[in-house]
C-alpha cells in the first residue's frame, strides 16, 4: 500500500489539495519521505516463498537482521523511526538469545548442505 502510494505522490497531493474537504489528507515533505523511508525496511522475501522456514537459517537471518537494523540506527536521522527499529531489535534479540539454550541450530546450520561450518567461519564465531 504505501508503495502505490509513494507512485502516486503527485496524484494524490494534487487531489488532497483540489478539495478544502481533503486537505487534512494532504502529505507534507516531511511526511512522504518519512514514507520512503519506511520502505527501505520492505525485506526481501526470505522465506516466503516457502511454507515453513529451514531451521538452519535462523541464525543468519537473525545475525542478518540485526546487523541491517543496527546499521539503520547508526545511520538515521528518523528518530521516530529509530525507536521503533530499537524497540523491534529489543523483540528480536530476545528470541535470538534463546538460540543459545539448545544446540539444534548450530547442528542445523552445519548440517545444511549450503551453509555448513563456513558460515560460522565466515561470521567469526569460531572458538580458537
Amino acid at each position: 500500500m504505501l508503495e502505490q502510494a509513494l507512485q502516486m505522490h503527485e496524484a494524490l497531493d494534487a487531489t488532497a489539495s483540489s478539495d478544502k474537504d481533503l486537505l487534512i489528507f494532504e502529505f507534507n515533505e516531511n511526511e512522504w519521505d518519512t514514507i520512503e523511508e519506511i520502505m527501505s525496511f520492505k525485506t526481501t522475501k526470505v522465506g516466503s516463498s516457502e511454507k515453513y522456514l529451514i531451521l538452519s537459517t535462523a541464525i543468519p537471518i537473525y545475525n542478518f537482521l540485526i546487523d541491517e537494523l543496527e546499521s539503520y540506527c547508526d545511520k538515521s536521522n528518523h528518530s521516530d523511526i529509530v525507536n521503533a527499529v530499537k524497540v523491534g531489535l529489543k523483540k528480536l534479540d530476545a528470541y535470538y538469545t534463546k538460540t543459545d539454550d539448545t544446540t539444534i541450530y548450530t547442528v542445523a546450520t552445519v548440517l545444511d548442505p549450503w551453509l555448513k561450518l563456513n558460515y560460522y567461519e565466515d561470521n567469526k564465531c569460531m572458538e580458537a
